[in-house]
């Protein structure tokens, strides 16, 4: 099981079109058979630039244009633990329900999924956040726990 939490900053809305500017967040955690725990190493993350372990695919389900994703992998060598960080700029599909105007109460959905993969919510601190400062917007983040916690 693959702990995941997701932040998105809205940076624009087209209502006619009801498609959505964000920009997404996607952090993971994991243990893999390919990093061995060193009950020695440092208990920290460090970044691997050319980590070429495992990672979980992401397919984002409602996207209309872009979702290439930037992936920043730290690892924990002294508990073998793998924090990945997936990063895009997209535009995504969500329809708007307006029949209540002016009451409407709008639900936001980034749908992603991976063949190669099962998730589990995982929940991180919004002061870790790893957003660059250039990219406008608010910050929702996902809520849950890290896996058999």
């Amino acid at each position: 099981t693959i702990g995941v939490a997701t932040e998105v900053k809205l940076i624009s809305v087209d209502d006619v079109s009801e498609t959505f500017h964000v920009a997404l967040l996607i952090h993971t955690h994991f243990k893999t058979k390919s990093i061995r725990p060193n009950p020695k190493g440092r208990d920290e993350f460090l970044r691997v630039p050319e980590y070429d372990g495992y990672l979980p695919k992401l397919i984002l389900v409602n996207l209309v244009e872009g979702g290439d994703f930037d992936t920043v992998v730290r690892v924990n060598r002294q508990t073998g633990e793998v924090w990945a960080s997936f990063q895009t700029t997209c535009h995504i599909n969500e329809s708007l329900e307006l029949f209540q105007f002016p009451f409407d109460r709008q639900l936001f959905r980034v749908g992603f999924k991976s063949p190669n993969a099962q998730f589990d919510r995982w929940h991180l601190d919004l002061d870790i956040l790893d957003f660059p400062d250039e990219i406008g917007g608010s910050v929702a983040s996902g809520d849950g726990k890290r896996p058999n916690e």
